[in-house]
Parts: structure tokens; C-alpha cells; sequence
């Protein structure tokens, strides 16, 4: 388990300086959980493209199906 290190911005408590609020609103866990699927199948069928275990086309299916799956926004804006 990686360590956790808190980020930590120190101003002077007089100033009344807020940081600012992020543009869009943060991920939920549900999402954050879709993204990482999508990135360990991708580094899985990566390797096996590599390795030689399955051919550029099959790799290109698979990488769709993996795109309808874990990641449909993605999918649209390729239009798969």
C-alpha cells in the first residue's frame, strides 16, 4: 500500500485567502473504479500485443469492447 501524503497549502491565517474551488466536480468512487478497470485492462491487453499473444486486430476489438465497457463516454466520442 503506497504511503498517503497529504497536500498541505500554508498561508497566513489574516490574508482570508480560500483556494479555489475546483471547475468541474470531483470524481465519485463509482467512476474513479470504472477508470482504473479500464486502465489495468488496457496495460493487460498492452501486454499481450506485446508479448505476441494476440494479433493488432484482435488487440483493437478487445481495446473497443474495453472502451463500451469501463468507459462509455470515451466510446462515444470514438463512436464505437
Amino acid at each position: 500500500m503506497a504511503d498517503k501524503q497529504k497536500h498541505v497549502l500554508i498561508c497566513q491565517p489574516d490574508l482570508g485567502w480560500r483556494p479555489p474551488a475546483p471547475a468541474e466536480p470531483c470524481m465519485t468512487e463509482a467512476e474513479l473504479k470504472r477508470e482504473w478497470q479500464f486502465f489495468r485492462a488496457e496495460t493487460m491487453a498492452g501486454r499481450l500485443l506485446r508479448s505476441g499473444l494476440i494479433s493488432r486486430e484482435e488487440y483493437r476489438a478487445v481495446m473497443a469492447e474495453n472502451i463500451k465497457i469501463f468507459s462509455p463516454k470515451l466510446g462515444k466520442l470514438y463512436d464505437f
